[in-house]
């Protein structure tokens, strides 16, 4: 059994778990589950781990994984940080980093009031539909 067979059986199981598509690939230089609109990284993480104990997936380890869910916020953040990238790999790089910084520090949850929240949450709102027509 390789890796990526693996990679396939987490992306089934951890999607089951999360009731949304997870989708587990590789992205040089490690092996990254990528979800939309579903738990928050450090639960995906704990049943990931859970499951890992039972050698779900094997043959690649729970340990192995890295997680970033895909988020319009940490797309807007990235482009503010690194400014428009130079590739889809550039642009895959700066979310997963802004991903991993924003879930680590509760970010932008934690620094701004419930009111500035709702009102970002509008704009992205608005930005999709203005982008779909």
């Amino acid at each position: 059994m390789k890796r990526s067979d693996g990679a396939k059986a987490w992306s089934t199981v951890l999607s089951e778990l999360a009731q949304v598509r997870v989708s587990v690939e590789w992205e040089r230089p490690t092996w990254r589950a990528r979800w939309r609109d579903g738990p928050t990284r450090e639960a995906l993480m704990g049943r990931t781990a859970a499951l890992g104990k039972y050698w779900v997936g094997s043959p690649l380890p729970f340990g192995d994984l890295r997680f970033a869910p895909d988020s319009a916020v940490a797309v807007a953040l990235a482009w503010l940080a690194r400014g428009s990238p130079e590739s889809p790999a550039a642009a895959r790089a700066a979310i997963a980093e802004v991903e991993e910084f924003c879930a680590d520090t509760g970010y932008p949850q934690t620094r701004f009031d419930a009111a500035t929240l709702a009102a970002s949450e509008l704009l992205r709102r608005v930005a999709a539909i203005a982008a779909n027509q």
